[in-house]
């Protein structure tokens, strides 16, 4: 592994930074160590120096692995955890402490290792299943997302002098994948558990390539960031407007690349920097992806890692055609090969990057002995992208401000229903 590889040729580098504290590749490999031990584990952890060593630890060690949102709860979180059934839950105190009655004694926060055991490779599960439309086991192998992460490596041209300074969590795919990338090469990991506008220009200013979503960046500008020395900056998860990204370039100097990928597909495409001047497109394929569309132009992706499948065969079966992941976005291609997004199929609502699934919050509704029917929309929101609407026919008397409650009380911040319409029928 590459870690091993780092924590043997420059073992007093440093890794990763963090607001408390730092790591080097030795001390990182050697926490990576003592959480390396073969079961079922659930990681569902903010960003830090110890948080990613952990990760590490178990992404190496013949385990399946959960990335759980840490800011997951109630009833979500119990659905996963019921769903996967854990050995452990590996995560921080906040969130066990939080989740107590969910977790019960499986919980260990990230400062109490797991033990040490055989190295290896096993499998990563995901619970974003935006093809399928809905909170389901997304399974990749182990080594697949190795792969990703190499390849998007070589596609941002990342070296061991480089920091990268990543702001999503490791427990979505563009956190995960990038810091992956990162050490991959023996670069420098910069990160941060909350994300604090005033902090991260700090951070920024040290970085060689930043990571983030389309908020982050507006976030930067509003925190008053200068002029920056990072060579690029890349953006995903979400679209980018372009009056973000105008500001966030005349501001720092520094050109907002972006890439796209999927939590069933990882990183599909990433657009070179030096084709940065390009407004709108998401890229060129990495290596070793293929990509067609087909006659509706939704785009179809053939590449190592795709995923093994959903934990619902009929769901998987749908979501390939042969060897081709059906991804459920529009796009078009130029003659140079670049992708263009242009749309959806699927049903997910984009807020701050983080994808919502309208039948998740429909199911919670129905559940509700006044609703007889729902839907939900994504209402758009310069600030934050996209923003969840339900729109709701009753079967007896209730109020909107009391299906908002009953929902929001059992989702996660960015599940929160914003507004709630009675109608006599769903549009």
């Amino acid at each position: 592994m590459s870690l091993e590889f780092w924590a043997s040729a420059r073992p007093t580098a440093e890794a990763v930074v963090d607001e408390e504290g730092r790591l080097t590749y030795g001390e990182l490999a050697a926490l990576a160590s003592r959480y390396r031990r073969p079961g079922r584990y659930i990681y569902a952890a903010r960003n830090s120096a110890r948080s990613i060593g952990a990760l590490l630890g178990m992404l190496t060690s013949r385990s399946t692995v959960a990335l759980v949102d840490p800011l997951t709860v109630s009833e979500d979180l119990r659905a996963q955890v019921e769903d996967f059934s854990p050995h452990m839950v590996v995560a921080d105190r906040e969130f066990l402490e939080r989740n107590r009655e969910v977790v019960g004694d499986a919980g260990r926060p990230v400062e109490e290792p797991i033990g040490e055991g055989e190295r290896g490779l096993g499998e990563v599960v995901m619970y974003y299943a935006g093809i399928a439309g809905r909170t389901m086991q997304v399974v990749h192998r182990g080594e697949a997302v190795w792969r990703c992460a190499e390849a998007l490596a070589a596609a941002m041209g990342l070296g061991r002098d480089d920091t990268v300074l990543v702001t999503p969590p490791a427990t979505h795919v563009l956190g995960l994948v990038t810091i992956l990338a990162a050490i991959h090469v023996g670069a420098r990991v910069a990160t941060m558990a909350r994300f604090n506008p005033a902090r991260a220009v700090a951070m920024a200013e040290d970085a060689t390539v930043i990571v983030g979503v389309p908020t982050m960046y507006a976030e930067l500008v509003k925190a008053g960031v200068g002029r920056l020395k990072a060579r690029f900056a890349v953006s995903g998860g979400a679209y980018l407007p372009p009056d973000v990204q105008g500001g966030f370039e005349e501001a720092t100097g520094v050109r907002i690349v972006q890439l796209y990928g999927l939590t069933e597909a990882l990183v599909v495409s990433f657009q070179p920097p030096e084709l940065a001047d390009l407004r709108g497109t998401v890229g060129l394929p990495l290596p070793w992806v293929e990509v067609r569309l087909a006659g509706d132009g939704e785009l179809l992706v053939r590449s190592p890692w795709n995923m093994a499948g959903y934990s619902d065969p009929e769901d998987t079966e749908k979501a390939f055609d042969g060897e081709w992941l059906r991804t459920g976005d529009v796009m078009a291609v130029d003659d140079r090969g670049l992708l263009y997004f242009r749309g959806v199929k699927k049903r997910m609502i984009k807020y701050k990057g983080y994808p919502i699934f309208p039948r998740d919050l429909e199911d919670l509704l129905r559940g509700h002995p006044s609703v007889a029917d729902a839907k939900v929309v994504g209402e758009p929101d310069p600030e934050v992208g996209e923003v969840p609407v339900a729109y709701v026919v009753p079967r007896g008397p209730v109020r909107p401000e009391e299906l908002m409650e009953y929902v929001n009380s059992r989702v996660a911040f960015y599940k929160k229903l914003r507004k709630v319409h009675l109608v006599d029928r769903t549009p």
